[in-house]
């Protein structure tokens, strides 16, 4: 395979190449996402498997739009969140409820992409997601 330099970005020292070779993908994939949604600043988003690998990056991408975001994982992970400056919320039992005092404008599935609300009845928007059958959670415009 031939590349022009100016297409190639480095491996950062000290990550391994089986690590540096997926961050392509995982950043492309946050990137699409979060870009998707046209954040601006003042928007609230939720992003699940915020300190995963796709999660990750996404976060920090809505952040630099100027978003707030509020990062779901597990409690091992909220120490990392909150360095980033989100706002950590653990999975399980009431999940729904914790995210609803945030106003969402965005959600990000771990499985979905992130999805932009257009009215407060466009629940859909959560389809797939276990919370939705817990309690309806609207979106913001």
């Amino acid at each position: 395979m031939v590349a022009e330099a100016r297409n190639l970005t480095p491996k950062p020292t000290g990550v391994p190449w089986e690590v540096g070779g997926s961050l392509a993908v995982a950043g492309s994939t946050a990137y699409a996402a979060v870009h998707a949604v046209s954040l601006k600043p003042g928007d609230t988003v939720a992003v699940s498997a915020a300190a995963g690998g796709v999660g990750s990056i996404a976060v920090q991408l809505a952040r630099r739009a100027g978003a707030k975001v509020i990062g779901i994982a597990s409690p091992a992970n909220h120490a990392w969140l909150c360095q980033h400056g989100l706002e950590a919320v653990a999975y399980g039992e009431g999940l729904a409820d914790r995210l609803r005092k945030f106003g969402l404008n965005a959600f990000r599935s771990s499985s979905r992409g992130i999805r932009r609300g257009r009215s407060p009845s466009r629940r859909d928007r959560f389809r797939g997601w276990r919370a939705k059958q817990q309690a309806s959670l609207p979106l913001r415009d």
